[in-house]
């Protein structure tokens, strides 16, 4: 009987670990997550072993779009839907154990995201594909 609790214990841990309020595959080994609430949107990296996630674009993600190398995305920060900021993110310089400023250029202006996209050489055919303004302006809470 005890090994039974032990064993119903452990999965029940583990799926309530692994349960998200949203989650979207991008490319590669990244992700769309949102872990308890909608306003928890961010840009997270798979681990290899399956087992986790590193965030690399932090709340509220609301758009985003990606190629088969960068992932661009819009962000209020803190839920303020008043402010948007802009990232680029580059998995070509990512890794498990790399800091996230390795790869991640931002928070950006508009203006500073346009340059910096044109410095990265980053095509103008990638635009923001996935909008979730709609699911931030409805009603629910979560």
């Amino acid at each position: 009987m005890r090994h039974y609790i032990i064993a119903l214990t452990c999965l029940f841990f583990f799926n309530s670990c692994h349960q998200f309020v949203y989650k979207k595959h991008l490319m590669k080994d990244y992700y769309l997550l949102a872990v308890d609430s909608k306003y928890d949107m961010s840009v997270a990296l798979e681990l290899k072993d399956k087992t986790a996630y590193i965030g690399r674009i932090d709340e509220t993600v609301f758009e985003v779009g990606f190629d088969d190398r960068f992932i661009i995305a819009k962000q209020y920060p803190e839920g303020q839907k008043d402010m948007i900021r802009y990232f680029i993110l580059d998995s070509n310089k990512d890794t498990e154990l790399a800091e996230v400023e390795a790869s991640v250029f931002g928070p950006l202006t508009e203006t500073d995201f346009l340059e910096k996209r044109k410095s990265l050489g980053i095509s103008e055919e990638l635009k923001f594909t996935i909008n979730l303004k709609e699911m931030f302006n409805s009603k629910a809470k979560n």
